[in-house]
């Protein structure tokens, strides 16, 4: 089956192998796609309500793949029983509830090895928690899609401090993107150069006579947010000149 960019970009993510849990699985396009090509041997599909539940059954039998792919009614991972997945896709959903989700299930993290998230917001927060949880980020990629951008997310469960998140800019856009001089990372950071100068240009024309408490604290906020772009683009110095960081501003911001 052929999947959209970013869905693609997610299983890429996904180590061969392994027992997944789709976790919101909606479709089930994921998990149908991870074992009908061979990359895992079965799979689990869960979701909150039995309306996408049954579009995934549909789905998994046209796929002739009911006796690998599980579908499962469940908040979370609160059905997941230990041993059954040792791996956890959260994707399409915000990043506050995934974070909530793997909270509420921490007691089950411990035989879960690999996360794989593609969060649609607070994309720093996600990183930071995963640190958090004891997992080391070990790759990320980005996906364009219709015009927006999708982080996807790979962590496996370590014992040894994180590597290469030394600096806010790193949980902003991601570490390996930026140690690899990703070409989708330098478009998302131009995109967001153009966003920000725009909300900065907004803000400014009040004029600073006008400008109330709150406009003048989020223009703090833009000016640090270009910073950080700025310094995020210093990683493609040798393809080019960064954006100015007078026109630009994180994921998530």
């Amino acid at each position: 089956m052929k999947l959209s960019d970013r869905l693609q970009t997610i299983a890429s993510l996904v180590p061969a192998g392994s027992l997944p849990a789709d976790i919101g699985t909606d479709h089930a396009f994921l998990p149908i796609y991870l074992v009908s090509e061979g990359i895992c041997p079965r799979a689990l599909a869960m979701d909150v309500k039995e309306g996408p539940l049954s579009r995934a059954r549909e789905h998994i039998a046209q796929a002739e793949l009911t006796e690998v792919i599980e579908t499962r009614l469940s908040d979370g991972i609160a059905a997941l029983e230990p041993g059954e997945a040792d791996t956890l896709i959260l994707a399409g959903m915000g990043g506050d509830l995934s974070m909530r989700i793997l909270e509420e299930g921490r007691d089950k993290l411990r035989s879960i090895p690999n996360l794989v998230f593609s969060p649609q917001s607070h994309v720093p927060q996600v990183r930071r928690y995963l640190h958090h949880l004891g997992y080391e980020i070990t790759d990320e990629k980005l996906a364009e899609e219709d015009g927006k951008f999708y982080f996807a997310i790979q962590a496996k469960r370590g014992e040894n401090r994180p590597v290469g998140y030394e600096r806010a800019v790193e949980y902003l856009f991601g570490a390996p993107l930026l140690a690899r001089k990703d070409p989708a990372l330098r478009r998302y950071l131009e995109a967001e150069t153009r966003r920000v100068g725009r909300i900065r240009e907004s803000l400014c024309a009040e004029g600073e006579k006008e400008m109330t408490p709150q406009n003048r604290a989020r223009l703090c906020e833009v000016i640090q947010y270009s910073e950080q772009i700025a310094e995020a683009y210093s990683s493609f110095s040798s393809e080019g000149a960064s954006p100015s960081s007078s026109s630009a501003s994180s994921a998530g911001f």
